[in-house]
């Protein structure tokens, strides 16, 4: 009998069972000695399930610890064995499970570290970076995605001081162009004038000539005088002008345009007068604001009456005179109480 279930012990505990079933059931009922019963029966269960546990096979240890329990209930080996079996059943599951998710952790790491290379080559670093920073999240200590990421934000600084640079050169470019632009229309400009001019003189020459031909000595003097005219009054409009008398300056320019109102001259005159008011009326506020920040209202009120004069109707120079007025009268205000807080100390 000994030879027949050591035979056996290579059988799994559930095949061992059921081959033997009816056999067992008679052993336990002809045997009465418990120890022979350990013996014979549950000592070869008990190496079968050693077996399994020394091979991992966890599962068919308990199955066949079931079975020794089903045939006596509160056997201590087989009690311990399976509770170890178990134990180690659920360690062992538990380690699959942390080894697959340190596998799919890995993956998805590798998955990120690819993607933002692939936004490396397009230079797409800010996606770069976002998959770095999902890599940090679930290990912080990655070297791999701190370095890949110090380098993103090297490159992407690069980027940036590069376009910087180029926007740079095309504001550049573009000024210089504007600027040549305005250079050639002032030229262009010019050289009609001076085209005009030469025509205008060559028109006079001519209109002289007819004159003296036709001896009208009457229209060349009106002509000579009102020339005389026109000349005095356009460096009567540039004295004015240098002096900031634009109202005088314009009016000198109406003067002449009332004698020929095709004066090139005149009209380019009035039109530097214009230039010339807005840029002092411009300075000047500049400046009457300025002194008004600074609360000194005496500049301030200086200024805005000097361009109040230029331009009666300019809102923004009352509005400074006004407030340099009300900070005027608030220091004329101190003073008074500090001058009589004085005259009061020496009574007393």
């Amino acid at each position: 009998m000994h030879q027949n279930i050591g035979q056996r012990e290579a059988l799994t505990a559930g095949s061992f069972a059921h081959h033997n079933s009816r056999r067992l059931m008679l052993l336990l009922g002809r045997i009465t000695d418990k120890d022979l019963l350990e013996d014979l029966v549950i000592q070869p269960y008990m190496d079968a399930a050693a077996a399994y546990f020394k091979g991992s096979q966890f599962l068919q240890t308990q199955q066949v610890c079931e079975v020794i329990l089903s045939i006596k209930q509160g056997h201590g080996a087989a009690s311990e064995l399976k509770i170890k079996a178990e134990t180690r059943q659920h360690e062992e599951a538990a380690q699959r499970r942390r080894e697959q998710e340190a596998r799919e952790k890995q993956a998805k790491i590798e998955g990120s570290l690819k993607a933002a290379r692939e936004n490396i080559e397009t230079a797409n670093f800010d996606n770069a970076i976002r998959h770095c920073e999902l890599i940090l999240i679930s290990d912080s200590g990655n070297k791999e995605a701190i370095d890949l990421k110090q380098r993103v934000e090297v490159l992407r600084q690069q980027l940036e001081e590069m376009q910087r640079l180029q926007e740079d050169k095309r504001r550049r470019e573009k000024e210089h162009k504007r600027e040549e632009g305005a250079r050639k229309r002032a030229e262009a400009a010019r050289k009609s004038a001076q085209e005009r001019r030469r025509q205008q003189i060559q028109w006079a020459l001519l209109i002289i000539v007819m004159i003296a031909f036709l001896g009208g000595a009457k229209i060349y003097t009106d002509i000579q005088k009102k020339n005389e005219k026109i000349e005095t009054a356009l460096a009567g409009g540039e004295k004015a002008l240098a002096s900031e008398n634009f109202e005088g300056a314009q009016w000198e320019c109406k003067t002449v345009l009332a004698l020929n109102a095709n004066n090139i001259r005149a009209r380019e005159l009035s039109m530097r007068v214009e230039q010339k008011k807005a840029e002092t009326i411009a300075h000047l506020l500049s400046s009457a604001q300025s002194a008004l920040s600074s609360k000194d209202h005496i500049t301030a009120l200086a200024l805005c009456s000097q361009l109040l004069f230029i331009d009666s109707s300019n809102s923004a120079a009352s509005e400074i005179k006004s407030k340099a007025d009300d900070l005027k009268n608030a220091d004329d205000l101190i003073k008074q109480k500090q001058q009589e807080a004085e005259g009061k100390g020496k009574k007393k």
